[in-house]
């Protein structure tokens, strides 16, 4: 009903807005993309980007809600089968389980949930940032944010991120 109403509509990714407009019956004209939603004042501490060099041993994050469809499983996988070490943030219904894989694999690091004031100091500790969604994305927003800091992102193609690093 509201959006209805609405002068504009404003989605964050290319496929919100076709969402937006078939499930809702929007009309395109009234809706539009917006991709920065993004806390400013986290940017500001964004001081590694510049001369950033990988680490001996990278450190590959993992920041997000921890349920299959982001792909949690596969930061198992990468820490199993890599020289790396992975860190994962994030709360929800997988927490026992990354317990368990941070307990069986000394390079699989479980560091729970991440307030918003930390997430300068935890992405300042990765090289790269995976990002293993097997679904589609509404936002980037960790995306621009991993980029601020001069973190390498690695992406599944799924829609909102793609959509960003193409600049669609």
């Amino acid at each position: 009903f509201v959006w209805s109403r609405s002068d504009q509509v404003l989605a964050c990714s290319a496929t919100v807005k076709s969402q937006i407009i078939t499930e809702y019956s929007i009309a395109k004209t009234k809706t539009d993309i917006f991709y920065y939603w993004i806390d400013r004042a986290v940017l500001a501490h964004s001081n590694r980007s510049t001369n950033k060099t990988i680490s001996d041993i990278p450190r590959i994050g993992f920041i997000g809600r921890l349920i299959p469809e982001k792909g949690v499983t596969v930061m198992a996988t990468v820490a199993r089968s890599c020289n790396v070490k992975v860190i994962v943030y994030g709360t929800g219904p997988m927490e026992s389980q990354c317990l368990a894989m941070a307990a069986e694999n000394k390079n699989f690091i479980f560091k729970g949930k991440l307030e918003r004031e930390d997430l300068a100091t935890a992405l300042c500790e990765l090289d790269f940032l995976i990002i293993p969604s097997f679904y589609s994305e509404a936002g980037p927003i960790v995306l621009i944010e991993c980029l601020s800091f001069g973190v390498i992102p690695i992406i599944t193609n799924t829609s909102g991120y793609s959509d960003l690093l193409r600049g669609s």
